[in-house]
C-alpha cells in the first residue's frame, strides 16, 4: 500500500505552529521588555495607542527630519512594543485623527525606500507624559496563568476558563476533547491563540494546525502534521497490519501516549468543518481509544453554521457522537454584549470610536467581534452611515446565504422585506410559495441558522426573526429593485388584510 497517497495530501495547505515553553517565554519576555523600555520611567499605558505615545516620546525626532531611525516607522514601532503591524497601523491612524501624532516621509536608516515617520504633536507629548511614572526596574513577570490571562479576548473569559479546566483534567490523566463552536467571526481562533499561551505557561506542549479544503475525503486531515513532532508518520509507516485508518489510529494513539509522558499535550485543530466528516469520525475514534492516564487534550474548533447546515448530513452525523462522549466538553461562543465589544475595541487600539457609538456598534454587529472590528476600521477616516455596513462585513454576511436554492432564497428575501422579525401568517402572505414549499424552505433556513423561531410573548403564535441583523441587510442589498418593490407591495396587501 502506498502510504504517500494517504499522508501527503494531509500535509498541504495547513498551518502548523509548535512552540516550546522556552520559546514562548522568550517571546513574551522580549515583548514585555520592549513595551516597558522608556527613558526615565516605566509606562502605565494599557491600550496600544497609549503604548505608541510613550514609545514615541522616548524616541523623539525632528518633525521634518529626512533621515530617521527605524523605530519611529510603523514597522519599527510594532517591533519595539511587541505588537502586530496591522494593529499598530490602525492605532497610528486613530492617533493622527486625534492630532496626537503627525507623519512625514523620511528615509529610515538601513532601509532602501522612504517610509512614513511618526512624531508627537504638543497634545501627544502631554498625553504621553501623563502615562509615565518615576523610574523603576521592570522585571518580566513569571509566566503564570494569571500573566497570560491578560491576553484573553474580551468577553471570552468564561470560555477560556473552561479550556483551562479541561487542561487540568487532562493533566491529571483523564484525556479530554473540547468542541469549540461559533459562527464565523466569533473569535474561535483568537480564543485558541490565548489558550495556547496559557497552556504553555502551565507546562503543556501545544501542537496546532488548521484545516484547509482539499475537495476530497481526508484520512486524518490536519491531525497528521500536527502530530508529526511526536513521530506520527514514522509510527504510521511502522504499522503494516490493518486498513490505513486503523494504522493511522494506532500511530496517533502511540504518538500522544508517548509524547504526553513528559508533559501534557494539547492538540488544537482549527476550522474542522473544512476538513470534513472523515476527520471528525477519526477524532471520535481517537478520543474513544486514548487510554486512561494519557495526559492529552484535543481541541477542535468549527463554524456552527457549517456543522448544522444539513441535519443528518455527513458532518452533522460525524459530530453527533463526538458531542455525546462523556469525555467531551463543549465551549460555545455567543455574541458579545456591549461591555465585551467595548473591551474588544480597546484591546485593538480602536479608541477613535466614540463611547456613544458603542451601543450602536454592538447592535449593528450583532455582537460579532469580526464585524465590530471591521466597523471600527471603517471609522478611522471619519464616521458616516456606510461604516456600519463595510464591504468586508457585507461579503461575510452574503456568504451566509450563498448557495441557497431558489425556493429557500425567495422565502429569505420575503422574510427580509417583512422586517427584522415577523410572524408566520405575514410571511406566508408575502411569499409566493405554497404552504408545503414554505415550510420546507423554512426548515432549511432554520438549519442554516439564518432564521430563528421563538414563541411570541403572550401569544400562541411563533415569531420568525433573522439570526443576525447584517444577514438581513445583505439580503436586501443583494436583491433586485424590482423584486424588492414587488415583495413590499405584497407586504402592504398583507398588512391591510390583517387589520
Amino acid at each position: 500500500m502506498d502510504t504517500e497517497k494517504f499522508i501527503c495530501p494531509c500535509l498541504r495547505g495547513l498551518r502548523l505552529s509548535v512552540l516550546s515553553y522556552g520559546e514562548a517565554h522568550r517571546t513574551f519576555h522580549k515583548a514585555f521588555m520592549s513595551a516597558q523600555r522608556v527613558r526615565g520611567g516605566v509606562p502605565l499605558a494599557q491600550t496600544l495607542a497609549e503604548r505608541i505615545l510613550v514609545h514615541l516620546r522616548t524616541h523623539p525626532v525632528d518633525a521634518d527630519a529626512k533621515d530617521v531611525p527605524l523605530h519611529v516607522t510603523q514597522d519599527g514601532i510594532a517591533d519595539a512594543i511587541g505588537a502586530q503591524v496591522a494593529h499598530v497601523s490602525r492605532a497610528l491612524k486613530a492617533l493622527e485623527l486625534r492630532a496626537h501624532v503627525r507623519a512625514h516621509l523620511a528615509h529610515p536608516r538601513g532601509a532602501r525606500r522612504r517610509s512614513r515617520a511618526y512624531t508627537l504633536t504638543d497634545e501627544g507629548h502631554a498625553r504621553a507624559r501623563d502615562l509615565q511614572m518615576p523610574a523603576g526596574r521592570a522585571e518580566p513577570p513569571a509566566p503564570t496563568a494569571a500573566t497570560h490571562a491578560i491576553g484573553v479576548p474580551a468577553g471570552r473569559e468564561r470560555q477560556h476558563a473552561a479550556l483551562v479546566a479541561a487542561l487540568d483534567e487532562a493533566a491529571d490523566g483523564a484525556p479530554r476533547i473540547v468542541l469549540v463552536e461559533g459562527h464565523a467571526g466569533m473569535g474561535k481562533s483568537r480564543l485558541l491563540d490565548a489558550f495556547g499561551a496559557s497552556a504553555k505557561a502551565r507546562g503543556a506542549r501545544v501542537l496546532r494546525a488548521s484545516a484547509a479544503p482539499t475537495g476530497a475525503e481526508q484520512l486524518v486531515g490536519p491531525l497528521g502534521p500536527a502530530l508529526e513532532p511526536l513521530g506520527f508518520e514514522r509510527r504510521f509507516r511502522a504499522h503494516t497490519a490493518g486498513t490505513p485508518r486503523e494504522r493511522a489510529l494506532a500511530a496517533a494513539i502511540g504518538s500522544l501516549d508517548s509524547g504526553a509522558k513528559a508533559d501534557p499535550i494539547v492538540v488544537m485543530l482549527d476550522d474542522l468543518h473544512l476538513a470534513g466528516p472523515s476527520v471528525a469520525e477519526f477524532l471520535h475514534g481517537l478520543a474513544l481509544a486514548l487510554p486512561k492516564g494519557t495526559r492529552a487534550l484535543l481541541i477542535v474548533a468549527f463554524r456552527q453554521e457549517e456543522a448544522w447546515a444539513l441535519p443528518n448530513g455527513p458532518l452533522y452525523t460525524a459530530l453527533t457522537p463526538l458531542r455525546e462522549m462523556t469525555s467531551a466538553r463543549h465551549v460555545s461562543l455567543p455574541p458579545l454584549d456591549a461591555a465585551g465589544i467595548a473591551g474588544l475595541l480597546k484591546d485593538a487600539g480602536a479608541d477613535h470610536v466614540p463611547g456613544e457609538l458603542l451601543e450602536r456598534v454592538t447592535r449593528e454587529s450583532g455582537g460579532n467581534p469580526l464585524y465590530a472590528l471591521a466597523m471600527a476600521d471603517a471609522m478611522l477616516d471619519g464616521i458616516d452611515e456606510e461604516d456600519f455596513f463595510p464591504a468586508s462585513v457585507r461579503a461575510l454576511a452574503t456568504g451566509r446565504f450563498a448557495g441557497l436554492g431558489e425556493r429557500e432564497l425567495g422565502v429569505l428575501q420575503a422574510a427580509a422585506v417583512c422586517g427584522p422579525e415577523s410572524d408566520y401568517d405575514t410571511l406566508a402572505r408575502v411569499s409566493d410559495a405554497d404552504e408545503t414549499s414554505l415550510l420546507a424552505a423554512l426548515d432549511v433556513l432554520f438549519d442554516r441558522l439564518l432564521i430563528e423561531e421563538e414563541p411570541a410573548e403572550g401569544q400562541d403564535a411563533l415569531r420568525l426573526r433573522f439570526a443576525h441583523p447584517k444577514v438581513r441587510d445583505a439580503v436586501l442589498a443583494d436583491m433586485s429593485a424590482s423584486r424588492r418593490r414587488w415583495l413590499e407591495a405584497r407586504r402592504g396587501d398583507a398588512a391591510r388584510q390583517q387589520r
